[in-house]
């Protein structure tokens, strides 16, 4: 029979431990949120949400970043387009999509808030 103390170490030892992404990965993807929030400040825009895994840095190696941005009530259709191509020029090591967070349907904008964090 196992006593107790050893059950409580079995049990801690079975359990998945989330690892902290390294200094270097958490440094360099903040640099490029504040590279990406630089670009963004000369447009008129009230908020902006970025997955929480590429925040932190858990997602190694992102192919694209998609960025959910809160325009201001004078903000065209088309601008979230715009924006997103003038981030790929702009910032060459990533690929950026934008997108408009009024334009996402009510069930698909709560689906995808469950997994987003607001960057600003």
């Amino acid at each position: 029979m196992i006593d107790k103390q050893a059950n409580k170490q079995l049990s801690k030892g079975l359990k998945t431990k989330e690892r902290k992404p390294g200094w270097w990965a958490r440094r360099s993807r903040r640099k490029l949120l504040a590279e990406i929030l630089s670009a963004l400040e000369n447009y008129d825009i009230k908020s902006v949400w970025a997955h929480k895994d590429f925040v932190s840095a858990v997602e190694r190696r992102p192919k694209n970043v998609t960025m959910y941005v809160e325009f201001s009530a004078k903000a065209a259709d088309g601008y979230a387009e715009k924006i997103g191509m003038e981030l790929d020029k702009t910032i060459k090591k990533q690929a950026i999509n934008i997108i408009d967070v009024n334009s996402l349907l009510p069930s698909v904008k709560e689906f995808v808030f469950k997994d987003v964090e607001q960057v600003r």
